[in-house]
């Protein structure tokens, strides 16, 4: 992690922009859990959760902005996600803007991974999964594989607003594990080594507006409609 990041001690929240932009893509339903891990000082939460009648409940590891957002959240942990225990399959909205960096303890891996690793088995199978990201982390295997086998319908958009060259990616998590082909993972890896500048060239079937700041680069299946297929705020 960069020295400015672990002064902000990962910090970088989705802006509320983006927030907004993503409540589009989802149908409300009577009610649902959402789950963000980083949840900073839970504004990017709170938008999507009030606006698909979820409640929200996050992790967040600085004392401030804990305090911050357990004004905006109905449940907050001031602890590290790692150390923090929820029982699986009970979120049924999984938002994930994790730090970018490696795990400095174990294998060295990144940390964008752990995060995802560690939190899919909450999400509900069926749930949808939020995933802000590094463009290039689509290009490494271990991310892309498990993207791929715990995932379906996965749609990427650029994310606007930012000089971190990110990612959205929304998906929705298998109803059964899927042990994924050799192709599917190397069209998820695929996408991380494309160049910004040819995005929409090598996917202009693809290329279309989120409210004209939000641009879909490429999807593993053809899914129907995002807003038809992500009425995922199940009652629980």
């Amino acid at each position: 992690m960069r020295p400015p990041a672990i002064e902000r001690m990962g910090f970088y929240p989705t802006s509320t922009n983006v927030a907004h932009l993503l409540k589009t893509y989802f149908a409300p339903a009577e009610s649902g859990r959402l789950l963000d891990p980083c949840a900073g000082e839970g504004t990017a939460a709170s938008i999507l959760a009030k606006a698909l009648n979820c409640q929200a409940w996050g992790a967040e590891l600085s004392p401030v902005r804990a305090v911050l957002a357990v004004e905006k959240m109905e449940r907050v942990f001031n602890a590290p996600w790692s150390s923090c225990h929820l029982t699986n399959e009970s979120i049924t909205l999984l938002f994930l803007n994790p730090p970018y960096s490696h795990d400095r303890l174990g294998e060295q891996k990144r940390l964008e991974l752990e995060f995802l690793k560690a939190t899919t088995p909450k999400l509900v199978r069926g749930g949808a999964l939020v995933y802000i990201v590094p463009h290039r982390l689509l290009a490494d295997l271990d991310v892309a594989t498990h993207l791929a086998g715990y995932y379906e319908a996965i749609t990427v958009y650029r994310y606007p607003e930012t000089g971190f060259d990110q990612v959205v990616l929304l998906a929705t998590k298998r109803l059964k594990y899927k042990m994924p082909s050799g192709e599917e993972v190397g069209q998820v890896q695929a996408w991380g080594w494309l160049p910004g500048d040819s995005w929409q060239a090598g996917f202009s079937r693809w290329i279309a507006p989120l409210q004209s700041s939000l641009d879909i680069i490429a999807e593993l299946d053809d899914p129907s409609d995002l807003y038809a297929r992500c009425n995922l705020c199940v009652g629980l």
